[in-house]
């Protein structure tokens, strides 16, 4: 019983696992497959930044990739290794300039003291004004060792000064950055024209500013980025040369995996005499479990809360059906030592009265055997009218609603984790989808014709709704004269967005954008606005940027339903879903009602098992009471058969009682048993030799089939014997003329089968012969007597022996089997 229901814990157990590791490997391959799809995006992103066309001066490709690296620098993630380098083909490719973490300074002041001409005469004034917030690039001579509140205070506004320094129209070398930070002024050494080592000639002038802003431009950092560029960095090398030997192209390459995933791409520019090689190395993993470790420590709760219900749930019905078997074993128990005393002295008296003379003492005998039948039959009615069947139902509906809830649990929460994790794609998409219609790239704002302005904006918007996105939501875009309001254009001027888009939301979107269009200064908010608001249900995007000085603005704003386009485009993921949980849930509905049904069919076997003690003492103790009642009436023959009548039942109640009192103490415990090595085959030929009379009676053929001399098990042995007697007995009983045992080995176990051809058992009896005083209807009316007791014995001999046994039966005849463990000595 006790494997019965460790097998189904178990089997919800890891039922509920498979669950749990199929839901988070799914997510978690979403969210690598999410990440995977920006992999490469710092390459792709440099790649495309290049100008087409760039002049032979490498000064400018330089500016070019350092306000570049600036730009991938900003929100650079701590698991991204990104490495690029500048690489002067004509001179041996060596290196120009590579990634390294640097500073994009933005200052004010005057350029002071002496000024270094080049051969052209450049720079020949003593004193060069500076214009408001111009950009210079500078490295430190170590490593930008900032920390997280240095960082947060260098950035956006700084208030500190350039000291002693170089500088061309890109470049700052030597001198000293002073930063005033909050525990006062630190300065950090500039590197010299060496340590930069740009390989190229440049004029130089001294000079002393004043910081307005500086940005730290982290490309490398420290700790795992560090081992990422690394990695990035000798990736690069080995690409670069198979690039050299025509091993790959120079085009964006793209290797995406689960643990790593790498982006690579050569770019040429000026006819080839300089090669910018761009790598970038990820690890998409770590970066999923790492931004979502409370998903992942929630759905492990979840986890166990649910394995904990289950256990709990099985536990509680494991004791409770332990609990009831344990006061079935009772209840045999006291059925029969409540018969066994009455009986002992019912026999006494018997004997007693058959052999007395008087007949005052024969009356004296027959009122004590009436009264201890009296007191029998009171017993026998008292247990028939017992025993009804609990009223279980309401702890197995329980348990398996428990069941249920939890499962309706997992399915829930992984269906809002994915929904939800669907939702957040949606949205990041929906961010890098309006950022296309911003591209302002592409907007003539030089002669701000209003022609060429719609014409831009129409490209942009015909860009826009070639994503699927852009279905079922709302949309309005425009440029506006700032001072004046006038509509240069508007998207519901220039498309057809209302066979793609709601009309409703395209109204909505329309009214935000008015909304913040009328309350946006350009001088408060000089490099644009951007707004976002993230929902379930509704997502709004919203975008202003401002051209020539602020007088022309491009608004762009987007209203999207999130939720509803992510139940349209997974609808067969979520019915699918839905159809294994209906499944899972019938499932364990039909594991419960089986378990019911089983428990149910287990009292109902305790009712038959009282009922059928009942009956079985009712019909001897009626003629033992009768046949004492009317000795007086009878014949001196009929007295002398009557008698032997009453003293065989008297037996045949006390072998049943003895029987019942063996039942009830075998509980199916090892601890009953007082183990010893057991030979069978000696113990067989033992009660061969005892049965031998009736063998030879009934004329029975008897063969006894073993290879080998011994087969030891370990054992108790007054058990075994009662299972090979119960065996035994039953065969001769049942046969026609032949009984066959045989006794096998086969590696460390030891068979027993006993065969007699007798009548075939029917197959829908062959599971319930082994209840308590379960007769089969040939068995009721054959020509032996059969209580039905024994073969319940046996059976519990053996599960305490935790050996195996069974019975099948067809036209060849029946076998009774049990297989044990070989003894070892």
């Amino acid at each position: 019983m006790k494997k019965h229901y460790l097998k189904f814990g178990i089997f919800y157990c890891i039922l509920a696992l498979m669950l749990f590791l199929a839901a988070v490997s799914f997510y978690t391959k979403r969210k690598i497959d999410k990440v995977n799809e920006f992999t490469g995006s710092a390459v792709n992103n440099s790649y495309a930044m290049i100008p087409p066309e760039v002049n032979t001066d490498p000064r400018t490709l330089m500016r070019n990739m350092l306000s570049n690296w600036a730009f991938l620098s900003i929100g650079s993630d701590e698991d991204v290794g990104y490495y690029s380098a500048i690489i002067d083909v004509r001179n041996n490719n060596s290196i120009l300039l590579e990634t390294q973490d640097f500073l994009e300074v933005s200052y004010y002041g005057e350029i002071e003291h002496e000024t270094y001409t080049d051969s052209e005469g450049r720079f020949h004034d003593d004193q060069i004004p500076i214009i408001l917030r111009t950009e210079r690039y500078l490295f430190t001579d170590g490593p930008l060792d900032l920390t997280e509140e240095e960082t947060d205070y260098l950035y956006p506004t700084l208030r500190g000064s350039i000291t002693n320094a170089k500088c061309d129209d890109i470049w700052i070398y030597e001198g000293e950055l002073n930063i005033s930070a909050p525990d006062g002024t630190r300065t950090i050494p500039i590197a010299t024209y060496d340590q930069v080592d740009t390989s190229m000639e440049v004029p130089m002038e001294e000079c002393i500013v004043r910081i307005d802003n500086i940005t730290p431009c982290f490309m490398i950092g420290t700790g795992r980025k560090a081992a990422l560029y690394n990695e990035a960095k000798s990736c690069a090398e080995v690409f670069f040369d198979q690039y050299l030997d025509g091993l790959t192209t120079g085009e964006v390459t793209f290797d995406r995996g689960i643990f790593t995933s790498r982006a690579s791409a050569v770019y040429a520019a000026n006819g080839g005499d300089y090669l910018i090689v761009f790598y970038s190395v990820e690890k998409p993993l770590y970066m999923v479990l790492r931004d979502n470790i409370k998903v992942y420590i929630g759905a492990l709760a979840a986890l166990l809360i649910v394995q904990g219900l289950i256990i709990s749930a099985v536990r509680k019905l494991y004791h409770d059906q332990e609990e009831f078997e344990i006061r079935s074993r009772q209840l045999t128990y006291d059925i029969a030592s409540d018969l066994k005393k009455p009986l002992t002295r019912t026999k006494s008296y018997i004997e007693r009265w058959e052999s007395c003379d008087g007949d005052k003492k024969k009356q004296n005998y027959s009122k004590k055997i009436i009264d201890e039948v009296d007191s029998m039959s009171d017993t026998v009615s008292k247990f028939l009218s017992s025993g009804s069947v609990r009223k279980m139902r309401k702890n197995y509906l329980i348990s398996g609603i428990v069941f249920c809830l939890a499962t309706l649990i997992i399915f829930a929460s992984f269906a809002v984790l994915y929904t939800r994790a669907k939702i957040d794609d949606i949205n990041e998409d929906i961010y890098e989808l309006v950022l296309t219609i911003n591209n302002y790239s592409v907007y003539h704002f030089e002669s701000c014709e209003d022609e060429q302005t719609k014409a831009d904006l129409t490209y942009t918007l015909e860009r826009y709704f070639s994503n699927e996105l852009t279905q079922d939501s709302g949309i309005y875009s425009s440029v506006i004269e700032h001072e004046t309001g006038r509509i240069v254009a508007a998207s519901a001027d220039l498309t057809a967005e209302g066979d793609l888009t709601d009309a409703v939301l395209n109204a909505e979107a329309q009214k935000i954008s008015e909304e913040y269009t009328k309350n946006y200064d350009p001088t408060v908010n000089e490099y644009g606005l951007s707004e976002s608001e993230e929902g379930i249900t509704r997502t709004t995007f919203m975008r202003i940027d401002n051209f020539r000085d602020g007088r022309y603005l491009l608004t762009h704003c987007a209203v999207y339903n999130p939720l509803k386009t992510v139940l349209k485009d997974n609808a067969a993921t979520y019915i699918t879903g839905l159809i294994i949980f209906l499944i899972l849930e019938a499932t364990i509905l039909i594991s419960f009602i089986n378990l019911y049904k089983s428990r149910k069919e287990f009292e109902l076997r305790n009712i038959k098992l009282t009922r059928g003690i009942a009956h079985e003492l009712k019909t001897p103790l009626a003629v033992t009471k009768a046949t004492v009642e009317n000795w007086e009436y009878l014949s001196d023959e009929q007295k002398e058969e009557y008698a032997g009548n009453v003293k065989a039942e008297a037996d045949h109640m006390t072998d049943m009682v003895d029987k019942l009192l063996e039942v009830s103490r075998i509980s199916g415990s090892e601890s009953d048993l007082k183990r010893e090595a057991v030979d069978l085959l000696a113990v067989t030929q033992v009660l061969r030799d005892r049965y031998s009379e009736l063998i030879r009676e009934r004329d029975i053929d008897m063969k006894i089939m073993a290879d080998e001399d011994s087969y030891t098990v370990f054992a108790d042995p007054d058990m075994m014997e009662i299972v090979i007697g119960n065996y035994l007995s039953n065969a001769i009983k049942y046969c026609d003329k032949k009984i066959t045992i045989q006794l096998t080995r086969s590696g460390k176990k030891i068979s027993f089968i006993i065969t007699n051809d007798g009548a075939k058992i029917d197959k829908k009896d062959l599971n319930k012969i082994w209840d308590v005083f379960y007769t089969t209807d040939d068995s009721r009316s054959g020509r032996i007597n059969n209580s039905g007791v024994g073969l319940s014995v046996v059976k519990s001999i053996l599960e305490a022996h935790k050996a195996e046994y069974g019975c099948v039966s067809n036209s060849g005849g029946t076998s009774f089997s049990f297989v044990m463990d070989r003894h070892e000595k």
